[in-house]
C-alpha cells in the first residue's frame, strides 16, 4: 500500500492513511462507540466528542418524519436488501474545531504539508478565427435564421401583435443575430478546451470530516476513526480515482487517527478554480436512516411489482416506492445510490457506497427534518453549494477501504 505523505502533489495518489497516533489511541474500527439510530453526533445542547474524548462542540439534532406507510408490510421481500445510512443534514455555519463537518477546517499533523494537485486540468482557450472558420460560422448563422423563420410560420397571427410574447422573443432573437453579424470577422474568435497543468501545484481544498462515531455505516481501516476528503476544485478530465465523462475535481481520501491531533487546518481558494467545487462551510447533524434499492436497481420480478404497483399509487395521489420509501435525499453516507450502479475497485472487488453529496438540498418536503424552520421557509435551499453536476457520488473498495477511491460526477 502506498504510505507517502499526504503532502504530496497528487498526480497518482486517490488514498492516503495516516497511522500516526493510532498505537496510543487503542481505538477500533467503531471507536468503542454505540449506535443509536436517530441520535448520532448528538442532540442538541450536547456535546460532540472527538475520539480523544476531547469537547469540540454541539450539532443540532435532526429526525426524518416517519415514512408514510411501512414498505416491508407492502414488499416484504426487501427486507433482506435494506442498508443503513447516515443523513448528514449539512447546514451553513462556522464547524466546531475538530467536529465533522462539510467544507470545514480538518484535523491536520503539525508536520504533514498539506497536499497539492499538479494535474491537467481543462482550461478554456481563445484563439482567432482563421478565415475558413469565420465563413463557417457565418454560413451557418445564415443557416440558422432560415429555421427560426420557417419555425415561426405558423405563429403569424400572434406574430402580427408586437406586444405579444412571442413577438418579443422573435424581436429579440433578430437583435442577437444582427450584433453578431456586426462583430468584425477579424475580431471573432474560436474558444476551445485543452488539458494544461497549473502553472503552481494547486492547493486541494477540505470537502468533508467525518469521525468514525458519527457514520456507524461506514467501514474504516484498523486504526483508524478519521476520515478526510479533499479535492482539487479545477476541472478535470482524467484523475486518479475519478468516474467521469464531465469534468470533476480530482479526489484524495485520508484515513487518520484522531487522537494527538488538535490543529485544525483550512486553505484558501486557489485561482481559475470552479464555483461550484468550492463548497460553503456546513456544521453536520447526521441521523441514522434505513435505505431500500431505487425501483429499477430491484431484482425481478420484484421490480416489475414495485413499478407496477408505483404507477397505480402516482394515479391515486398516494406515496410511491421511489420518491417516498427507498432512497432518501440530500448529502448522506452509505445506503444505496440512486440507479443501479456497479463500480469496481482496481483490484476487482465490489465497492461499497461513500458518500452522496447532491446539488441542491432535502429534497421532497416529505423528507425534511422535523421542526427545521429554516428548510421549511427555504425548500430549495442549496447549503453546499455544490453546482454544475447533479450529484458527486464516492464508492469505497470493500475489501480494503484504503484502496483509491471512485468517484463518479454526475
Amino acid at each position: 500500500m502506498d504510505r507517502r505523505g499526504a503532502g504530496e502533489v497528487h498526480g497518482g495518489l486517490g488514498v492516503v492513511f495516516a497511522a500516526a497516533g493510532a498505537a496510543e489511541s487503542g481505538i477500533g474500527r467503531r471507536a468503542g462507540r454505540r449506535y443509536r439510530p436517530g441520535r448520532t453526533g448528538g442532540a442538541a445542547g450536547l456535546p460532540i466528542l472527538t475520539a480523544a474524548g476531547a469537547r469540540v462542540g454541539s450539532w443540532p439534532m435532526f429526525t426524518t418524519p416517519d415514512r408514510p406507510l411501512d414498505v416491508l408490510a407492502v414488499f416484504p421481500e426487501l427486507a433482506p436488501l435494506a442498508r443503513r445510512a447516515t443523513r448528514l443534514h449539512p447546514r451553513r455555519g462556522i464547524p466546531a474545531p475538530g467536529a465533522s463537518s462539510l467544507a470545514g477546517p480538518l484535523l491536520w499533523p503539525a508536520d504533514e504539508p498539506w497536499p497539492a494537485c499538479g494535474l491537467a486540468h481543462v482550461v478554456k482557450v481563445e484563439r482567432p478565427a482563421t478565415p475558413e472558420e469565420s465563413r463557417h460560422a457565418a454560413t451557418g448563422l445564415a443557416r440558422l435564421n432560415a429555421d427560426f423563420e420557417q419555425s415561426m410560420e405558423p405563429f403569424s397571427a400572434q406574430l402580427a401583435d408586437p406586444g405579444s410574447v412571442l413577438a418579443t422573443f422573435r424581436d429579440r432573437w433578430y437583435d442577437l443575430q444582427r450584433a453578431a453579424s456586426a462583430e468584425p470577422r477579424d475580431r471573432a474568435v474560436v474558444t476551445t478546451e485543452e488539458l494544461l497543468p497549473p502553472e503552481q501545484p494547486v492547493p486541494l481544498l477540505p470537502v468533508l470530516q467525518l469521525h468514525a462515531a458519527d457514520v456507524p455505516e461506514t467501514s474504516f481501516p484498523e486504526g483508524a476513526d478519521l476520515v478526510q476528503l479533499l479535492w482539487c476544485p479545477l476541472p478535470h478530465r482524467s484523475a486518479p480515482g475519478l468516474l467521469s465523462h464531465l469534468p470533476g475535481p480530482a479526489p484524495l481520501l485520508i484515513w487518520r487517527a484522531a487522537a494527538g491531533l488538535s490543529r485544525s487546518v483550512g486553505a484558501p481558494r486557489p485561482a481559475g478554480a470552479i464555483d461550484g467545487f468550492v463548497l460553503e462551510q456546513c456544521v453536520l447533524g447526521p441521523e441514522g436512516i434505513t435505505e431500500f434499492p431505487c425501483a429499477e436497481a430491484l431484482p425481478e420480478p420484484l421490480r416489475s411489482r414495485v413499478l407496477e404497483w408505483d404507477e397505480a399509487q402516482d394515479a391515486a395521489g398516494g406515496p410511491t416506492y421511489d420518491r417516498d420509501l427507498s432512497v432518501a435525499p440530500g448529502a448522506r453516507t452509505g445506503g444505496w445510490p440512486v440507479g443501479p450502479r456497479r463500480v469496481r475497485c482496481d483490484c476487482g472487488s465490489e465497492t461499497a457506497l461513500f458518500l452522496t453529496l447532491p446539488e441542491g438540498g432535502e429534497g421532497e418536503p416529505g423528507w425534511s427534518p422535523v421542526g427545521d424552520p429554516a428548510r421549511a421557509a427555504r425548500p430549495e435551499d442549496n447549503p453546499t453549494g455544490l453546482t454544475g453536476p447533479e450529484e458527486i457520488v464516492v464508492f469505497l473498495c470493500t475489501r480494503d477501504p484504503r484502496h483509491e477511491v471512485r468517484m463518479v460526477v454526475e
